[in-house]
């Protein structure tokens, strides 16, 4: 934390990073309103954020978590190639979406076509 506290001292208005971390901490329901679909990824061995603040956050239907067993603050790597794990999340979502979207680009030009 030493280079967070200096790092803090010089370009904010912080005065610890205890502080800092408290300002910006999400808990409860803090995220529960969330209107679009949201997926949170941390990992269990985060030495930062504890683990437990993700167990005790509300959810609502639109929000996915994923504790990772390990990753730190932001590994995520898989296996001994050091691949990155939640690159390949990523990418699989963006081609779910692209599927959806083309899906509805035929649904509305099937029936603009009627």
């Amino acid at each position: 934390m030493a280079v967070t506290d200096k790092m803090l001292d010089q370009y904010s208005d912080y005065n610890s990073a205890s502080e800092y971390f408290k300002a910006y901490a999400v808990l409860g329901d803090a995220i529960d309103d969330l209107a679009v679909p949201t997926t949170i990824i941390t990992a269990a061995d985060d030495p930062i954020i504890p683990v437990e603040d993700f167990y005790e956050l509300r959810l609502n239907h639109l929000t996915e978590l994923i504790i990772h067993p390990r990753g730190g603050h932001n590994g995520f790597m898989d296996g001994f190639l050091l691949k990155s794990w939640y690159e390949q999340k990523l990418a699989d979502w963006f081609d779910e979406v692209a599927k959806k979207a083309g899906r509805l680009e035929g649904l509305i030009a099937g029936k603009l076509g009627s």
